[in-house]
């Protein structure tokens, strides 16, 4: 059986770095705008317009977190 997600219980946000429409330059790791190809203007990155589709191939994963290290002689 499948399970839908509902809306309130997204993973992820929505905003126009996510988007199908987007485009936003390769060399920029995190860029401050898109071009919107539907809308065919600049965007933030964190707007998000009712032509919005997500696109799981743009989302970037979050940084991880350091393990830390146990110090042997603090374990004794």
């Amino acid at each position: 059986m499948f399970r839908i997600k509902s809306k309130n219980n997204e993973d992820w946000t929505r905003c126009c770095l996510n988007c199908e429409w987007a485009k936003d330059t390769p060399d920029d790791e995190y860029p401050e705008t898109v071009y919107c190809t539907k809308c065919k203007k600049e965007k933030p990155t964190d707007a998000c317009c009712r032509h919005y589709v997500y696109d799981l191939l743009k989302r970037r994963p979050r940084r991880q977190a350091e393990i830390p290290t146990l110090d042997p002689d603090a374990i004794l």
